[in-house]
């Protein structure tokens, strides 16, 4: 289980379905895991922790972990 925090720093906007994802990287980095999360909505100056979660244990120790917020819906990055 990783948990994460994410803020909103838009003093106008909130963010609804918002996608997170978490990437896992070994000490070679190489990705070795990722997970999504769906944040539902996120106020303006909104804080929410979030949750990352695996069905099986993972077989690394990851060495560096990257969140990316994917804020628009639709669009590929």
């Amino acid at each position: 289980l990783l948990t994460a925090s994410i803020q909103n720093n838009s003093e106008n906007s909130s963010i609804r379905n918002m996608s997170v994802v978490a990437v896992l990287y070994d000490t070679s980095g190489n990705a070795g895991a990722a997970s999504q999360t769906i944040v539902e909505q996120l106020p303006s100056l909104g804080l929410e922790e979030i949750l990352f979660s695996w069905p099986t244990p993972l077989g690394f120790v990851p060495a560096r972990i990257e969140i990316v917020p994917l804020p628009y819906p639709g669009i590929n990055y």
